[in-house]
């Protein structure tokens, strides 16, 4: 998987941040064969963020369900800032009701 895509997730992890208000997202890249678990986490002793990602795993791995359920595990304790999240709501006008 290319740098390309390891920026693309990036940034759609600063999104589930900035927007949404998720304090540790983590993403996963796939291409069927190959996974690669992604996380962007607060840096020690300071306000940036460090994008944290796995080599790529085969799909065939037998230690791959360690994997997903690490991520799921921090999935559900990442702490989600409401007031600061934006609902689905705010997005219906753009894309018309009923598409979410």
């Amino acid at each position: 998987m290319s740098t390309n895509f390891q920026g693309q997730m990036f940034d759609y992890l600063a999104i589930l941040r900035d927007l949404f208000g998720v304090g540790d997202p983590i993403g996963i890249m796939t291409t069927y064969t190959h996974w690669r678990f992604c996380r962007l986490e607060k840096a020690h002793r300071s306000d940036r963020r460090e994008f944290l990602a796995t080599a790529p795993i085969e799909f065939d791995d037998p230690d791959i369900h360690r994997f997903v359920i690490s991520s799921l595990l921090k999935m559900k304790a990442s702490k989600v800032d409401k007031d600061k999240a934006v609902t689905t709501e705010a997005f219906v006008p753009l894309v018309g009701k009923g598409t979410f």
